[in-house]
């Protein structure tokens, strides 16, 4: 196998992890997702030590790319929604924790 189709093959293979850690974040399979984060990482590592013969300037390599920076924005602003969704479920316990707490407390110290 030449270099060239060895980064193509990272490249790829890159891209398909990164699809589906949308597909998982989509289902709320957060172990599943983090896992292929961390292949996906290591994949990374893979590339920056590999010789491109060309492959990022090619066609396939540009369009490649950019679908993989398409999918990166995908994700992060899936992410984004799910942080903002769980800060707004974090306020709504604690609107409704906080007063309720503070009082079982002070009756339980008033005994």
């Amino acid at each position: 196998m030449s270099e060239e189709q060895t980064v193509r093959l990272l490249w790829q293979n890159y891209r398909f992890l990164t699809k589906e850690m949308l597909k998982f974040l989509d289902k709320h399979d957060m172990d599943l997702f983090y896992k292929l984060l961390a292949q996906r990482a290591e994949l990374q590592t893979q590339i920056e030590a590999a010789v491109d013969d060309g492959f990022k300037d090619s066609e396939e390599g540009r369009k490649t790319l950019t679908e993989i920076q398409h999918d990166d924005r995908l994700l992060l602003n899936h992410l984004q929604m799910k942080r903002h969704k769980v800060n707004e479920q974090r306020k709504v316990i604690g609107a409704y924790s906080g007063p309720s707490t503070a009082r079982i407390k002070s009756k339980v110290w008033e005994r």
